[in-house]
């Protein structure tokens, strides 16, 4: 019998409480103004996005497409470097010495470079460490 009795004690400042905000809100709030007859007015036209500056180094890609490798960032252990490249700005991957990316092969990895190399041809890939630290365009 007890139980009974402290349950209800207990749920009953609950229940006055969820009426006595009921009540508030009811009085408080106003009412949403009625709608606008002719509807609402068009939106303000978006500007167009700013360009996008790519700090990577094209090189040709597979069927004539151009591929971009970026080097975001070089770590290294004595002798042994890795450098993060993000490819096709789509997705980052970790290379070092000897990795293969796209059928590029990486040749070497420098303090602030990347080296890849695809039939004959090398490129040099650096860090470009001004790209995020410029002021944003509005």
């Amino acid at each position: 019998m007890f139980n009974k009795l402290l349950v209800l004690l207990l749920l009953l400042p609950a229940l006055a409480c969820a009426e006595t905000i009921d009540s508030f809100a009811k009085n408080a709030l106003a009412p949403a103004p009625a709608a606008i007859p002719g509807g609402l007015p068009p939106l303000p036209s978006q500007a167009p996005p700013p360009p996008v500056v790519n700090s990577g180094t094209a090189l040709p890609g597979k069927n004539g497409s151009s591929q971009v490798f970026d080097v975001v960032f070089i770590q290294g252990n004595g002798k042994v470097r890795k450098a993060y490249l993000v490819v096709d700005g789509r997705y980052g991957k970790m290379v070092r010495e000897g990795d293969v990316v796209q059928s590029w092969k990486v040749v070497a990895v420098g303090d602030d470079y990347v080296d890849v190399a695809h039939a004959g041809k090398r490129k040099r890939l650096l860090m470009d460490a001004g790209a995020a630290s410029g002021p944003e365009q509005r």
